[in-house]
């Protein structure tokens, strides 16, 4: 009898004992949200080492591309970052830790830190504006001109808070930024303006980009817009642009540019040919903007910025680039400096072999530096050329004959804007 009470008692402390294992161990099993987050987590994470190990090489551009790709990973994802702590937590650190890297890499070279702060970026500045620090630049100055609407491409209307970005741009602290971007646009402007005219978006809207990113073709927002004309991964696939781990053709100047003349041109038809619409549905989205107009019941851009529709990014947003329009266009009237850059000039080398050399091959065998040549291509993320070739960008006048070894009898053209000249055959 006392045998058996000693097995019973067993039995249950067995029982006992094997339910609270059982159940710790559940417990212990992430949920799958946890193991979405640890795999994001991970992702980012060796995006950011690395760049952690491009920094060590001192290769800045390579640090560049895979710190943004860190960054990209948590942002593109379809979870929340604000929906759980640990996943909030890793987000702020990680882009602590990138901007303090940046900063760092100052001492060694400069050029990357003005390559990614992006001063004059819309974001950083003139979106934060508060409606008291535009009514201290409300008041117009004697030696500004009478700005016109038949002046413009398109039509608007020109209320008084044009004039207050006038002001911000010509006599308050924006004044350096808008300069900046004027030498830059020289780059672009000639090109943007052609494929403008003809997707039939008015040529005036070309200095959206001075707003987006002062006509940065590297310029990376938080929100992980990129390029001259800040593309969101989303829209950017949605317009073509292809993204993957060799190129980011939000980068490429042209190919973003085209692109952006059809989103343009996509929210003008979107929007009746009201192109205040179509600058406010490009900075908030045309769903926010839909929604913002069935709130107020008018489809008028300063109905909705009157009564409070808007976020504040976006009213500003389409005043300050009617205020930068109108300063582009009478420059000296406003003593402001336009000295733009000269346009961006350049010859094409298609490389078709698929193999793996690197860009920085391509750039010892042209006798330029590896910068120069990234600088041309800045679409390009790895020192590699795609695996099934790829049209290089190289300064105008270099030899291509060059990489004749280097790519085999018939594997490559040189190619300019208007000629093509293949490379001649051996007799």
């Amino acid at each position: 009898m006392q045998h058996r009470k000693v097995l019973f008692l067993l039995s249950i402390i067995f029982l006992f004992t094997f339910n609270s294992i059982n159940a710790q161990a559940q417990n212990a099993t992430p949920s799958a949200k946890e193991r979405e987050i640890n795999v994001l987590i991970q992702r980012a994470e060796t995006h950011y080492q690395k760049g952690l190990a491009a920094l060590a090489e001192n290769n800045f551009s390579r640090m560049r591309s895979e710190f943004d790709l860190a960054v990209d990973e948590m942002l593109v994802t379809g979870l929340d970052l604000h929906s759980d702590a640990r996943l909030q937590r890793y987000y702020r650190e990680l882009v602590d830790k990138i901007v303090q890297h940046q900063l760092n890499a100052k001492a060694s070279n400069e050029q990357v830190i003005k390559d990614q702060r992006f001063e004059g970026t819309f974001i950083n500045d003139i979106g934060r504006l508060t409606e008291k620090e535009l009514q201290e630049l409300a008041v117009k100055t004697p030696e500004q001109p009478q700005v016109k609407t038949s002046d413009f491409s398109f039509k608007t209307d020109l209320p008084p808070a044009v004039n207050q970005f006038i002001n911000y741009f010509t006599i308050g602290k924006g004044r350096k930024t808008l300069e900046m971007g004027f030498t830059r646009s020289g780059r672009y402007r000639q090109y943007a303006e052609k494929v403008f005219e003809r997707e039939g978006v008015p040529k005036d809207l070309i200095w959206l980009a001075q707003a987006e990113s002062v006509w940065q073709p590297i310029a990376t927002s938080p929100m992980a817009a990129r390029g001259i004309w800040q593309f969101i991964p989303s829209t950017g696939e949605r317009f073509g642009l292809r993204q993957n781990g060799f190129l980011d053709e939000r980068l490429d100047p042209e190919k973003s540019t085209e692109a952006a003349a059809r989103y343009l041109r996509f929210l003008g038809d979107r929007y009746a040919g009201d192109w205040l619409l179509a600058m406010a549905a490009y900075n908030m989205g045309e769903n926010g903007l839909d929604k913002a107009i069935t709130r107020c019941g008018y489809a008028d851009f300063w109905e909705l910025r009157e009564q409070g529709f808007l976020p504040q990014e976006t009213k500003n947003y389409v005043p300050a680039i009617l205020a930068i329009i109108a300063i582009a266009k009478q420059p000296d009237a406003y003593k402001v400096e336009m000295k733009p850059e000269s346009s961006w000039q350049f010859d094409r080398i298609k490389i078709a072999i698929a193999n793996d050399t690197s860009l920085n091959i391509v750039a010892d065998t042209l006798a330029i530096s590896p910068n120069t040549l990234y600088s041309f291509n800045p679409e390009l993320l790895s020192n590699a050329i795609p695996f099934n070739g790829y049209s290089l960008r190289i300064p105008k006048g270099i030899d291509a004959k060059r990489l004749t070894l280097l790519m085999g009898e018939g594997q490559g053209e040189y190619k300019t804007r208007n000629v093509v000249k293949k490379k001649p055959k051996n007799n």
